[in-house]
């Protein structure tokens, strides 16, 4: 009882079996723990336009930056890091990109 198919819940999940718990909410909130044998720790995050469509980049790279990425996990949850723009016909017309503001 977490998302679905093609879900950020789900999807972050099932690339780390037994290791990450994750789960979203409305108004673009998302949280999860994650445990293993070299590290453990917990994300909390909120998109203040209230838009979903930035969790996808904005986990990756904190999971990336956090040391438990994998080229295999890249490979599978690539498709979040930077999601398509489409305009009201459907075509795409750009990407969502991560950038780190100190």
């Amino acid at each position: 009882m977490v998302a679905g198919r093609n879900r950020l819940d789900t999807e972050f999940m099932q690339q780390f079996p037994e290791e990450l718990v994750s789960k979203g909410g409305g108004e673009a909130v998302y949280g999860a723990g994650f445990h293993s044998a070299e590290s453990s720790f917990g994300l909390a995050v909120k998109v203040l336009d209230g838009n979903a469509r930035a969790l996808g980049p904005m986990i990756l790279k904190l999971l990336d930056d956090l040391g438990v990425m994998t080229a295999e996990r890249w490979e599978a949850l690539n498709w979040f890091w930077k999601p398509e723009i489409k305009n009201v016909i459907g075509r795409t017309i750009g990407t969502y990109n991560v950038i780190v503001e100190d």
